[in-house]
């Protein structure tokens, strides 16, 4: 399995399943429902807060080119029929850090960011273009998709993006951003630094930058800078907390060992009061001193309470302990807790991880495990506000994410045939913490 993976798997069905057991409460009777469809990629899923009903995102194989579609579930698990959200679009890509995303705003519109990929004479991958389509509707149309990027102006590309909505409807992207790599493609041969692409000091530089949509969607202003200095290909976070603040998780590239040929890829936090016009000095979640000559695709989970917390999950490749980790930031993202091993072993594969918080502030990490020589496996594992993690339940497939609302969460991934599947899990709301939607005794420790 290449982990450095862009993923094209068919798949003929969309498999939506609600389960119970000893320790879930059971909400319905179990139910499969089958979309006829196929996708390039793994999905991402949103949940009104509101109304509870939840959006899937995904990427199929249209009659001509990829297309982006988006189902919905009005009642638990009764998905509609896709809708096209992608429009005349073509070029569209996805992979494990470019799926379509999908997120909904306060008032019920619906937000779904993809990317296109157009040749550039001067760049070998060529341009990443980030489109934003909306619905007002609920996901039952959408309007004509719009360039995040377009008032920079400049030739860049756009990649690995995250999509954020703010408690006023302002819509938010962060993406890593290559522009210096146009910028020195377009130098003469005698002023070119010399780029030698085994030594990381040498490469173009990557901006993470963010662009602001205060009109719902319809339009982007210029692009700022969160930070410089950020890894190639994995991809960029971004949560509002209930007060409006902005964060965005990333990870960056840094020369810490000198002489070294491979840098640090370590995972950073940034937080905006404004909206995202202005951050904060990047934090380090952990020191972990992962060292990767080339940049992992990879995401982060990353998600806040209702006390402000700022929770964060993340994969690291370290030779001392490699696996998956959380911590949580109890002051905006300045410093974090020692982080709770939530699997390690002597050999740990690359990995993506989501996070999501549900209404009693319990944060539920969904995460591969590639381990397995029959297989990779999607891990679900819930740590409730005391901090305390229950033992993963696992299914076979990658591609986790997950969206949590008040009284539930929603885990959707691809199983190995290229199914798209889907589990609901409503926790028990009687009893303790520790004894409410847990799988089991704590078998999670501390790094």
């Amino acid at each position: 399995m290449n982990h450095f993976r862009t993923f094209f798997a068919a798949i003929g069905a969309v498999i939506l399943v609600a389960v119970s057991s000893a320790c879930m409460k059971q909400v319905a009777s179990p139910t499969v429902e089958q979309l006829q469809g196929s996708t390039d990629a793994g999905a991402t899923v949103a949940v009104d807060s509101q109304t509870g009903t939840r959006h899937a995102a995904w990427i199929r194989s249209g009659k001509s080119t990829a297309e982006v579609v988006v189902a919905r579930a009005d009642q638990g698990l009764n998905f509609a029929d896709s809708v096209v959200a992608s429009g005349p679009d073509t070029g569209i890509v996805s992979g494990t850090v470019n799926p379509a995303q999908v997120a909904v705003g306060p008032k019920g519109n619906l937000y779904v960011l993809y990317l296109r990929r157009v040749a550039s004479p001067v760049y070998e991958r060529g341009r990443g273009i980030l489109r934003l389509a909306r619905s007002t509707d609920g996901g039952r149309s959408f309007k004509a998709a719009v360039d995040v990027v377009a008032a920079d102006g400049v030739e860049t590309s756009a990649e690995s993006p995250g999509l954020a909505v703010a408690p006023d409807g302002a819509v938010v992207v962060a993406w890593l951003d290559h522009r210096e790599a146009f910028v020195r493609a377009r130098l003469p041969d005698n002023q070119r630094p010399e780029d030698k692409r085994w030594l990381d000091s040498d490469d173009p530089g990557v901006e993470v930058r963010l662009a602001r949509s205060t009109d719902g969607g319809l339009n982007f202003g210029p692009s700022a800078s969160i930070a410089g200095g950020a890894s190639e290909h994995s991809r960029v976070a971004l949560k509002f907390s209930r007060d409006g603040t902005l964060y965005a998780a990333w990870r960056a590239k840094l020369d810490q060992f000198k002489g070294s040929y491979d840098a640090v890829r370590d995972v950073m936090v940034a937080a905006s009061r404004d909206g995202g016009l202005s951050w904060s000095v990047p934090v380090k979640v952990h020191d972990d001193r992962f060292k990767a000559g080339d940049c992992p695709e990879l995401t982060i989970g990353l998600d806040t309470d209702s006390k402000g917390r700022l929770h964060v999950a993340w994969y690291t490749g370290t030779g001392v302990r490699p696996g998956i980790y959380y911590a949580v930031s109890d002051d905006h993202g300045q410093s974090f807790s020692k982080p709770l091993t939530l699997l390690t072993d002597d050999w740990v594969p690359y990995a993506d991880v989501k996070l999501a918080v549900d209404g009693r502030d319990q944060a539920w990490v969904a995460f591969e495990d590639r381990r397995a020589e029959n297989g990779e496996r999607v891990m679900l594992t819930r740590i409730d506000s005391h901090g305390t993690p229950s033992p993963p339940q696992s299914w076979p497939g990658e591609a986790p994410d997950i969206a949590a609302q008040a009284d539930s969460v929603t885990l959707l991934w691809t199983t190995p045939n290229g199914a798209l599947q889907a589990l609901q899990v409503e926790p028990e709301k009687s009893g303790s913490d520790e004894e409410s939607g847990s799988f089991g005794p704590s078998v999670a420790r501390r790094h």
